[in-house]
């Protein structure tokens, strides 16, 4: 994070601070208490359901999240760096789940039934 993105966050967390004080909440007691916390995020959280086995297949019906979004995670280092950041700010200790899409073929073309354990060798 940048000097500048750091001193608009601590800036926006003491405004939301004094905010919730004034209802009662003490928001470091929240994030303390958050921190025992275990949080699973899902892997389509960040890309809406593509994946990388067929990146380019649209969404059809079903469980299309918010759409194509601008700034959607387009490969799995863009994707594991937008986790990254987030999980960063997020107290305590989390976990990530993967669904089989997200195997990292490295280009190479595969079916569902096809992918195995070396094809998440990227995520561990």
């Amino acid at each position: 994070m940048t000097q500048t993105s750091t001193e608009t966050v601590e800036k926006a967390y003491k405004e939301a601070k004094e905010r919730y004080a004034a209802i009662g909440v003490d928001t470091d007691a929240v994030l303390k208490e958050l921190k025992k916390l275990k949080l699973s995020v899902h892997c389509w959280q960040g890309d809406d359901i593509h994946g990388f086995l067929n990146p380019s297949q649209e969404l059809t019906g079903g469980i299309g999240v918010s759409g194509n979004y601008p700034g959607i995670a387009r490969t799995p280092d863009e994707l594991t760096s937008d986790l990254s950041e987030a999980l960063s700010l997020i107290p305590g200790t989390h976990k990530v789940q993967l669904h089989a899409i997200y195997a990292v073929t490295n280009g190479k073309k595969k079916g569902i039934n096809d992918i195995g354990p070396e094809d998440f060798s990227y995520w561990v």
